[in-house]
């Protein structure tokens, strides 16, 4: 909360008007203080879920990777059986 509090000072600091606007018209510094802090709290949502997103991105593609290493030791294995069963007919 307090992160958003900063946040919000900064945008007073930057309006016009700076601490005259703040007395003479509260309404209307409240409404810009509560879209930014609004503003920060969604960029704050979207950057969670950008993570969570790229996270399950990764472990979905270290579990393809496993499945394809699975499947080639599979596959070097059955090639292994069968030229030690053709060295073993010979």
């Amino acid at each position: 909360m307090e992160r958003h509090l900063d946040f919000a000072l900064k945008v007073l600091k930057l309006m016009k008007y700076g601490e005259r606007t703040l007395a003479d018209e509260p309404i209307k510094v409240l409404i810009i203080v509560l879209g930014a802090v609004l503003i920060n709290k969604a960029f704050d949502a979207f950057n969670l879920w950008l993570i969570r997103y790229e996270e399950r991105q990764e472990r979905e593609r270290m579990e393809n990777l496993t499945v394809r290493e699975v499947r080639q030791l599979q596959a070097s294995g059955q090639l292994n059986r069968e030229l030690s069963e053709a060295a073993e007919r010979e």
